[in-house]
């Protein structure tokens, strides 16, 4: 059993570094404004997945290799097929080559990259603490609550990070070809887009009860306060997704850094704080509270940015 596990562990990091250097292509086709075809290649390499893993059920017994080789090898060989066929013909003359290699360039490739994989772990232990909080402080049986709550209102964010996608990239191209007028306009549509979603959360919350009936029915109690405070943060990590599609498409992520991490840190004894006095609602206001402070700032930044006031930490 040690040996297969290690067989699988080595399959698994081989397939990591082998979709890590293949999916710049994706990135490539996202760059271009065309995150649709790039998602289509993740579905089908899940799709292949589905389907030689259901094979396998039927032909073979049960085997972590062949389950790590149907799950890693299958979109590696999407990416690969897919890589081959845009570097010999859409995108010929970005076919990866060593004699484009620069290395004066990597300083600064290196540093943006490791501020962006720094916000990303940072987020993760930012919104990733919540269960572990309630299951700690409340009981596990809290955590299924708090769950199904997020679950239901997670539909907001799960639309809003659709409809955002193509955005990062059209604003480093408008920034690029200095079109800060379709960038204004481009933000107030996002803002009113943003509205309806909030009303959309609102009237989500107003069912709320109706829907976790039908969903889990009686044996289940979600508190009002819970699916309020849960909506509230909802609305305005939207808010902020607005700003930070721009801010990484620009490039001045310096400040969405620090508040990244100085969230992350704030937020473990705040929620603590405040689920010891408010209840488990107090966790998800710990971080709601968090959410907001990045909500003032981040239009801040904005406006310093388009409207060329921007020094200083604002303008990194």
């Amino acid at each position: 059993m040690s040996a297969e596990l290690s067989t699988l562990a080595l399959l698994v990091f081989v397939f990591f570094c082998l979709q890590f250097v293949l999916q710049l292509v994706t990135t490539i086709i996202t760059a271009n404004q065309q995150p649709a075809k790039a998602s289509f290649f993740n579905f089908l390499g899940s799709l292949f997945s589905l389907i030689i893993i259901f094979i396998l059920t039927k032909t073979t017994s049960g085997s972590l290799i062949y389950l790590g080789l149907s799950l890693g090898a299958t979109p590696v060989l999407v990416l690969a097929a897919s890589s081959l066929w845009f570097y010999t013909h859409e995108y010929k003359i970005y076919a990866p080559s060593m004699k484009f290699v620069r290395f004066s360039y990597a300083k600064d490739l290196m540093s943006l990259g490791l501020k962006f994989f720094i916000i990303q772990i940072a987020s993760i232990i930012f919104y990733e603490t919540s269960n572990l909080i309630i299951a700690r402080i409340f009981g596990a049986e809290h955590v299924t609550s708090y769950n199904i709550a997020y679950k239901y209102f997670s539909i907001i964010p799960m639309v809003m990070s659709i409809l955002m996608t193509p955005f990062w990239s059209a604003f480093t191209e408008a920034w690029v070809n200095k079109d800060i007028q379709w960038i204004r306009n481009t933000v107030k549509r996002l803002q009113t887009l943003w509205v309806v979603l909030s009303i959309i959360t609102l009237l989500m919350l107003a069912c709320s009860a109706f829907v976790y009936k039908l969903w889990v029915g009686n044996k289940i109690i979600v508190p009002l306060t819970l699916s309020a405070s849960i909506a509230s943060y909802v609305i305005i990590n939207s808010w902020n997704v607005i700003y930070s599609q721009f801010v990484n498409g620009v490039g001045k992520i310096k400040l969405q850094l620090y508040l990244a991490l100085g969230g992350s840190m704030i937020n473990i004894p705040l929620a603590i704080f405040l689920a010891k006095n408010f209840g488990i609602y107090g966790v998800v206001l710990s971080t709601t509270i968090i959410s907001i402070v990045t909500a003032v700032i981040s239009p801040v930044q904005y406006n310093k940015i388009i409207n060329n006031r921007a020094e200083g930490i604002w303008a990194k």
